[in-house]
């Protein structure tokens, strides 16, 4: 059967998936989530599980009139969509968009690609149709508890657990309308903390679905196929560190106390081939003033502006004790020349803010090795490539690893990893294999400059495409 023909009886099943009311395509605990009337709910699971679809559609049926399980209030409705940042809410307003009957809406309404839905503030007015006069309005965790404070809300759904503040404001929003809060949630280890949802939930003031990731859960109901296969779902799996899996999976309130983060690494990612010609070379550090606690990596990439990059780590200078600037700068150029390189080889430059001792005497930062690097090589500090800061972020180290682990993860057809540590990089292999994920811990050190070099050259390709200049050496 061909995957047109499939695709044709799956719409005439259960109708296109930009229809305004797809409650056909729903899968059995996406039903089971809206027909709840609990005044608060929440939906803890898996990734990928749809919790997002059903939110949008509870929404816009909220506030359509048109609500299947739970319609407690006739419109017109105001109905308060909420997230932790503008950035991160584009995947739910994106499907609030397409599930939504734009011949309902104020015509001012839209929605923009990359950004979600547009106005100021953004929001959805229902001007015609059996929804007439509601609105549905979109805010953030960022702005705080000012955004809720003094309104009346028939609903609040929340993607994604909020800030317990939040959250505290939001329960009396609705209290007047005798109105319902929704929330979905897939506990990570980068997001804010969840103790005090979690000691509601176990003294029974939250009411909670948990729905683990897997096939059934990913079949809508009526359809000829899921939207993930168990297959694909093992596949995805492999490519999380174990110590985060279970919350993916199975939406686990915490992450695995013990066991080695990059779970993926294994003897097969080490090895000494070279990356082809043209790949780019980056070089990235982590400052610390204590002994043992400087580390910089040398990194080739390709392919950083697909969803399947490839990196090798060339290099690595990890001295054992404490080190001065300007042996910092020369541990740096002979780990470049142990590879075959130099330093107008290297594309690109990245290492941590600046860390010093508490009495000042000593400090390691990005502009006293620049400058200690231009004066080994007999150059103006003007002449020399400018070294980045790592653009930090909530549960940046968590994505960070999750990276690397993806890197190792994925194979070619022959086995080979996507990832590859050259064999003198003793410190980080070491590294790689006991890493536990505790802050202070030793390994973590080269693991971050590591990282930052990876996370910077992915991350370009959304802002500047400059040329390389890099030729591998064998």
């Amino acid at each position: 059967m061909s995957a047109d023909l499939l695709r044709l009886m799956d719409q005439a099943i259960g109708g296109a998936q930009t229809t305004p009311r797809p409650w056909a395509r729903l899968t059995a605990p996406q039903r089971q989530f809206m027909a709840r009337r609990d005044p608060v709910l929440l939906w803890r699971g898996g990734n990928q599980i749809g919790k997002s679809t059903a939110l949008a559609v509870d929404a816009i049926d909220f506030a359509r009139g048109a609500h299947l399980g739970d319609q407690t209030h006739p419109p017109p409705v105001r109905v308060m969509v909420m997230g932790p940042s503008w950035e991160q809410m584009e995947p739910l307003m994106r499907r609030i968009w397409e599930v939504c009957p734009r011949d309902e809406l104020d015509p001012r309404a839209g929605y923009d690609p990359g950004r979600g839905i547009t106005g100021k503030p953004p929001r959805l007015l229902f001007v015609r149709g059996p929804g007439a006069g509601s609105v549905v309005q979109f805010a953030t965790y960022e702005q705080g508890v000012q955004r809720l404070a003094g309104a009346t809300l028939h609903r609040v759904v929340l993607d994604e657990p909020p800030p317990e503040d939040v959250y505290a404001e939001a329960i009396p929003r609705v209290l007047r309308m005798s109105g319902h809060v929704r929330i979905g949630c897939t506990p990570t280890p980068g997001m804010a903390d969840l103790t005090y949802l979690k000691k509601k939930v176990e003294a029974g003031e939250v009411p909670e679905m948990v729905i683990p990731l897997n096939e059934q859960s990913c079949w809508p109901v009526g359809a000829l196929r899921p939207w993930l296969t168990q297959a694909q779902i093992d596949r995805q799996a492999i490519l999380w560190p174990a110590r985060e899996r279970g919350m993916r999976l199975r939406g686990d309130w915490e992450p695995l106390a013990e066991g080695a983060w990059l779970s993926a690494f294994d003897d097969s990612c080490v090895s000494a081939d070279p990356p082809p010609p043209g790949a780019w070379l980056i070089v990235s550090g982590d400052h610390g003033t204590d002994p043992g606690k400087q580390r910089f990596v040398l990194t080739a990439m390709v392919g950083a502006e697909t969803e399947r990059p490839r990196a090798w780590f060339l290099g690595e200078y990890a001295p054992e004790g404490y080190s001065t600037p300007e042996q910092d700068a020369e541990g740096v150029l002979r780990m470049l020349r142990e590879a075959g390189l130099e330093y107008d080889h290297v594309d690109d430059w990245v290492a941590d803010r600046s860390a010093q001792t508490r009495d000042a005497v000593t400090k390691k930062a990005n502009g006293l090795l620049r400058a200690e690097l231009a004066r080994l090589l007999r150059r103006t500090a003007e002449s020399m490539k400018w070294i980045h800061t790592p653009r930090k972020y909530e549960g940046s180290v968590v994505d960070g690893y999750r990276l690397f682990n993806a890197l190792f993860a994925r194979r070619d057809p022959s086995g080979r990893p996507h990832g590859l540590i050259h064999p003198r990089c003793k410190h980080l292999i070491a590294a790689a294999r006991t890493f536990k994920g505790r802050e202070r811990e030793p390994a973590k050190d080269i693991l971050d400059g590591a990282r930052y070099g990876l996370e910077r050259a992915i991350r370009r390709r959304d802002w500047i495409d400059l040329p390389t200049t890099y030729r591998y050496r064998t």
